[in-house]
């Protein structure tokens, strides 16, 4: 399979050829060759592939019980189709796809999609709550860091030894544990 077609899709820009290719793996990504005429899908079918045209293009038409047809869209190379009918599980569809010419699909199961979307948000979700914990863990390292240097200068300023910086400590009143949220964590400006 080229991949290089898929290079300017918006479903896989910004990726390079190896992620592009794991991706494929990922969404079980199938490809087919079809001939000029040749039906891809019919009217009444029931698809779960979003179909991406690799080579040359395919018509989406509408054929009435008189024998009439009527081409609604040509889709050319770099371009999707089936993409609603794969959103919409047990919907049959309304349309034939057939083979413009001669022409290269890539079908891509929306459920494995789904799949790596939802892993690809978490991982980013997680990367922002790391982001966000360092922060946070920051904040309060360079605040324990201020308060302690203030307690060192004013312990120093009174003469205060490090037995008495012990008894101290065990003397700390359970509020201030219990006061500390969130909100106190956050270095206020």
């Amino acid at each position: 399979m080229d991949i290089s077609v898929l290079h300017n899709s918006i479903l896989f820009k910004g990726f390079d050829d190896t992620e592009i290719s794991e991706l494929m793996k990922a969404l079980n990504a199938a490809e087919k060759k079809y001939k000029k005429g040749a039906m891809i899908f019919s009217s009444g079918e029931i698809t779960d592939k979003l179909c991406f045209v690799t080579a040359g293009g395919v018509t989406i038409e509408s054929n009435d019980m008189w024998g009439n047809r009527t081409i609604l869209n040509l889709v050319s190379k770099g371009q999707f189709f089936a993409e609603s009918y794969a959103l919409l599980p047990d919907v049959p569809m309304l349309v034939d796809v057939c083979a413009a010419e001669d022409c290269s699909i890539v079908f891509l199961s929306m459920k494995s999609l789904a799949m790596v979307v939802t892993a690809m948000t978490r991982t980013a979700l997680i990367e922002k709550d790391l982001t966000g914990m360092a922060s946070i863990a920051k904040g309060m390292i360079t605040r324990a860091s201020t308060n302690r240097a203030l307690t060192d200068l004013e312990l120093t300023e009174k003469g205060t030894t490090g037995m008495a910086l012990t008894e101290m400590a065990m003397t700390v009143p359970e509020k201030t544990a219990r006061d500390t949220t969130s909100l106190d964590i956050i270095p206020r400006a």
